[in-house]
């Protein structure tokens, strides 16, 4: 461990550089930075007060201390140069908040006045970070964050999840080798709602949309995921095939958020805003050529393109409501990326930000994503309400991570499990129905992106 010793006050930020293998060594473990990630989320399994921000091949935030904050300073806070370190000089690692879908459903389009003397959230949290493990995208550094008084504390928490985790590991495996039973497990994956009944709700969206009711609409399934849960999973999905914006965040009451998300939603820095929606999906195939073939189809369908520029459309005039006149741009209208079992037409929606515009604005302008709700927004979030007859809950929010230095990013709670008290596992996926939707291709849709959850690592690309 290489410490970058200096006079600190309590409340200046320490920054080490760890030796994963010197850290491993002292618990009888082996391995590198990687693996070291992979057993540290092992033992926050068992904690269940963790935060972990960060996917396959995209940089890594792993909380130790976290503390609860308010939401009243939260929204009222406006973003600029380190923003959060001003207010909040304990948050080290910044803020990381989640989100629920009803929550923000209830502020779209709220005038900021009435955000902020309105909004009583029910599922929506926030913390300050006060102490984190962070890691690069390449697995090859690792430091570790905190105020010089939360040293020892950090320390003694990243002792104790590698701790449990080797007590998991011998328990499972009778040696100390991280469990690899996860891999392979294949829960079942009940449907809250028929085949039937879902092919006839989508008949129903198609329908109101030929009607001129709205353009497009977001329509959610339901699974509940069972069986005996091997340990690690899901958690170290997020590490083998989770998309950028992964998420783990325990709630409390035993409530746990994983979330395997490949999109990104607002990220800010200085003035700049930036959104980037994804819609349109087509399955992946383990020969080379078909996978091609399928890339180049997606790019090239008329309804998976009306798909997203509806959205794109729909995010620039949200971003209209709190950017400079004249600012607001689409440097990209669509582009294929590729994730381990879909592709995805992605877009990239920009603006300048007015001055002090705060987070509760933000809030009534974007939330909740237009790529999860449709268009126009408001007739569509009253209409999923009625046809989905459930809260989405933590399903289709955001979870956030607002750093020290000013910048803001966030996801979406796309191929998200929710994990109850009860140890149930929960899975919502969803499909934008436009008016030429056939609604038993959305069903194969939903079948398609429900894998990245579902199926055995060994069958995603």
């Amino acid at each position: 461990m290489q410490h970058n010793h200096q006079k600190l006050s309590p409340l200046e930020i320490q920054t080490e550089v760890l030796d994963a293998r010197s850290i491993l060594g002292r618990h009888g473990l082996k391995g590198s930075i990687s693996e070291l990630l992979q057993w540290m989320v092992l033992g926050a399994e068992q904690v269940r007060d963790g935060i972990y921000l960060g996917g396959r091949g995209s940089n890594i935030l792993l909380g130790l201390v976290r503390s609860a904050m308010q939401w009243d300073g939260v929204l009222a806070a406006p973003f600029g140069t380190n923003s959060v370190s001003s207010r909040w000089p304990k948050a080290a690692c910044g803020l990381v908040g989640i989100l629920s879908y009803d929550d923000v459903a209830r502020l779209a389009y709220r005038e900021p006045g009435e955000i902020l003397r309105d909004f009583l959230p029910v599922l929506s949290r926030v913390w300050a970070v006060e102490s984190a493990l962070q890691i690069d995208a390449q697995r090859e550094i690792i430091h570790g964050v905190w105020p010089a008084h939360l040293r020892a504390v950090s320390l003694a928490q990243m002792d104790d999840l590698l701790d449990r985790a080797r007590t998991i590991a011998v328990a499972t495996c009778g040696k100390t080798d991280l469990p690899q039973a996860w891999e392979d497990w294949e829960p079942a994956c009940n449907a809250e709602v028929s085949d039937d009944g879902y092919l006839e709700t989508a008949g129903k969206v198609v329908k109101m949309i030929y009607d001129g009711r709205f353009y497009q609409l977001n329509l959610l399934r339901y699974f509940e995921l069972s069986g005996t849960v091997p340990h690690g999973w899901p958690i170290n999905r997020i590490e083998k095939v989770g998309g950028s914006w992964s998420a783990m965040i325990d709630i409390g009451d035993g409530v746990r958020v994983t979330s395997l998300s490949p999109e990104q939603f607002i990220s800010i820095s200085g003035e700049r805003i930036e959104t980037f929606p994804v819609k349109g999906t087509i399955a992946r195939d383990p020969d080379p050529q078909k996978d091609a073939f399928n890339s180049r189809k997606l790019l090239e369908s008329a309804k998976d393109l009306a798909e997203l520029h509806m959205i794109v459309d729909l995010m620039r005039n949200d971003f209209h409501r709190i950017c400079k006149p004249g600012s607001v741009a689409v440097p990209i209208a669509q582009e294929i990326r590729s994730h381990a079992n879909v592709h995805h037409l992605h877009a990239q929606v920009t603006g300048n930000l007015k001055e002090g515009v705060n987070f509760a604005e933000i809030l009534g302008a974007v939330c909740p994503a237009g790529s999860i709700t449709g268009a126009p927004k408001i007739e569509v979030i009253k209409t999923i309400s009625d046809l989905e007859d459930r809260p989405r809950g933590y399903h289709m929010g955001h979870v956030f991570h607002w750093r020290q230095d000013g910048t803001f990013d966030s996801s979406v709670l796309i191929r998200t499990i929710v994990r109850k008290f009860n140890d149930k596992f929960e899975l919502a996926v969803g499909s934008g129905i436009v008016v030429h939707s056939d609604p038993a291709a959305e069903m194969a849709e939903i079948t398609a992106k429900a894998r990245i959850v579902t199926s055995p690592i060994k069958r995603l690309n």
